[in-house]
């Protein structure tokens, strides 16, 4: 098991399992879509920041995603500015590292790899893998994430 995780990335998703907890989500490491959602994800971090930075109150659930290891992207949740890196706690426990959920960390602005937060409609902004996850999800499961997110169905 420990070889063939070595051949994946694992993306952590803010989705979560039937018992409420966040789940991982197991994705090829050299996947062409997901390097284009990080992509874009890096070329609007400053959008991010902005928003971020502002502190708005019809804004929050401010979080980053980086790589907490070679192999395993995870999000930071509740994060907070100061300078160049982020800080903030682990959404969710690691699967290849002794952190546990709820850690502080801080993540230099240069290793977010993805970022999202919500607006007081409870729409999600970012999240820029989730799209590409999404299509490879049957329909009916893709929609319902979708509307957790309150974004449109497809």
């Amino acid at each position: 098991m420990t070889l063939a995780l070595a051949f994946f990335l694992v993306t952590v998703s803010a989705s979560v399992s039937s018992a409420g907890e966040p789940v991982a989500t197991f994705v090829e490491r050299d996947d062409p879509e997901l390097a284009a959602a990080s992509a874009k994800a890096r070329a609007t971090l400053s959008d991010f920041l902005a928003v971020l930075d502002k502190g708005a109150p019809d804004t929050g659930g401010y979080q980053v995603k980086f790589a907490l290891t070679p192999t395993e992207h995870i999000w930071v949740e509740n994060v907070v500015r100061d300078g160049d890196t982020l800080t903030g706690t682990l959404g969710m426990k690691p699967l290849r590292s002794a952190h546990q959920k709820g850690d502080r960390v801080t993540v230099k602005l240069g290793e977010i790899s993805d970022w999202g937060y919500w607006t007081r409609d409870n729409v999600a902004h970012g999240f820029h893998a989730y799209p590409v996850l999404f299509a490879r999800l049957p329909k009916v499961e893709a929609n319902a994430r979708r509307r957790e997110l309150g974004w449109p169905e497809q």
